[in-house]
């Protein structure tokens, strides 16, 4: 029998790559105000977030609208294309540094993002 690693089958879990990329997103529920946090990697299936709230108005399970401003370049250009969707949350978990929170999202739908 193989032995296996802590973590070693979340690869297959996750559908999509995701990839190391942070940029700014806001989010926007029913009755809450604007919450702002930053990607700590994002792909097409969803994001991994740090929110620096104290309490985080939603559990797992709720949906959010969210915007992000995903980072693109070309060899001569640099922007950031703001993008508008929907997620449900996944998880949530508290930082090796207790700083804020970490919230994992899935998009609904599923985003197209091209190229990161």
């Amino acid at each position: 029998r193989e032995s296996t690693m802590p973590g070693e089958n979340v690869k297959e879990r996750r559908q999509f790559e995701r990839v190391g990329k942070t940029c700014p997103v806001w989010f926007f529920g029913e009755h809450e105000s604007e919450v702002k946090a930053r990607t700590l990697n994002i792909g097409e299936g969803g994001l991994l977030c740090r929110i620096q709230e104290d309490e985080v108005p939603w559990h797992v399970g709720d949906f959010v609208h969210m915007r992000l401003n995903v980072p693109r370049e070309t060899p001569n250009t640099y922007y950031l294309e703001s993008v508008e969707t929907d997620g449900r949350v996944i998880r949530f978990e508290i930082p090796n540094d207790n700083d804020g929170h970490l919230m994992a999202l899935a998009f609904h739908p599923r985003l197209d993002l091209g190229e990161l």
